[in-house]
């Protein structure tokens, strides 16, 4: 857990049970006896939906744990690919974009988040 005022703009943490990137992080006053405020957009890294919150500098988030790692492609189907994992070689079924889906195409390798049981592809590398 981490304070929100040790928080800042690209680091990646737990809001309701799923994992987003800050995209902003200002610290706002409200009216002259108020208590300071910090105002956050986040994105989710998995649905890319954006969320706007106000929280008092003295609450905290979790911090998410992503894992970033390299793989090659196995398969691909509507919205997933079978990817192996460069390091331990273990098959995982990670979800991509329709943009990235389209540009991909098998034995060439990915980039890709994991958190949780949850993996999604984020960039391909054309060999």
């Amino acid at each position: 857990m981490v304070e929100i005022k040790k928080l800042k703009k690209g680091n990646y943490v737990v809001h309701d049970g799923e994992p987003h990137i800050i995209k902003d992080l200002q610290f706002v006053v409200y009216g002259t006896h108020s208590h300071t405020k910090a105002k956050i957009i986040l994105q989710n890294l998995f649905t890319g939906k954006i969320i706007e919150t106000s929280l008092p500098l003295h609450e905290q988030m979790q911090e998410a744990n992503i894992i970033r790692k390299c793989a090659s492609i196995i398969s691909k189907e509507d919205s997933k690919m079978q990817i192996m994992d460069a390091v331990s070689f273990e098959t995982i079924d990670a979800d991509i974009e329709s943009e990235l889906l389209k540009q991909a195409d098998e034995n060439d390798q990915v980039t890709y988040i994991q958190f949780g049981n949850i993996a999604k592809v984020i960039e391909i590398r054309k060999r």
